[in-house]
């Protein structure tokens, strides 16, 4: 495989089996990156840290990518733990951002909206789960999905009450004409 550098500070991503996997570049063809393997972050190659896999340059980035990679060093030989310092919050807390895991949130948001489909007896209930689940998977990628899926709830919800309550109306109306007669 080829070894290709980005700029200092690129956060890169590979796809890994159910997840991406995060680092960020040095800028001389190596990567800073939270190892789930080695549980620990450090330095890797490119081509140790993509393992075979396409590289794709990530949209999580800073107003200064080298200020951000040189925080990031200050992380080497830092444990990784899934919940609280994964790779995607690692890149996110060297760039100054909010410290959050996005694939962890669209997990639960599919989980819980899942829940309600299978779960809820009420049928506005069931097709709130629906519109958090559209809304989840609408949501753009390493943005967090919480907005987008309550919005997808209340445009699912509010559809079906408008819908239900048309429906009442027009099947009173035809029992009065009915009635009528």
């Amino acid at each position: 495989m080829e070894s290709r550098a980005y700029p200092i500070g690129t956060v890169l991503k590979i796809r890994c089996t159910s997840y991406w996997h995060y680092g960020m570049s040095d800028g001389r063809g190596g990567v800073i990156h939270n190892s789930k393997k080695r549980r620990q972050v450090q330095f890797d190659t490119i081509d140790e840290f993509a393992e075979g896999r396409e590289v794709i340059v990530s949209s999580i980035t800073s107003n200064n990518p080298k200020l951000a990679f040189l925080h990031a060093k200050k992380f080497v030989g830092t444990p990784y733990n899934i919940f609280t310092q994964n790779c995607e919050q690692f890149v996110r807390q060297a760039h100054g951002l909010p410290v959050e895991c996005t694939q962890f949130q669209r997990l639960m948001v599919v989980a819980f909206g899942g829940y309600l489909v299978v779960g809820e007896k009420n049928r506005f209930i069931k097709i709130a789960g629906l519109g958090i689940l559209a809304g989840s998977f609408l949501s753009p990628s390493e943005k967090s999905p919480y907005h987008r899926a309550m919005k997808g709830a209340v445009i699912a919800a509010g559809g079906a009450l408008w819908v239900s309550s048309i429906a009442k109306g027009v099947f009173r109306n035809r029992n009065l004409k009915r009635s009528d007669l």
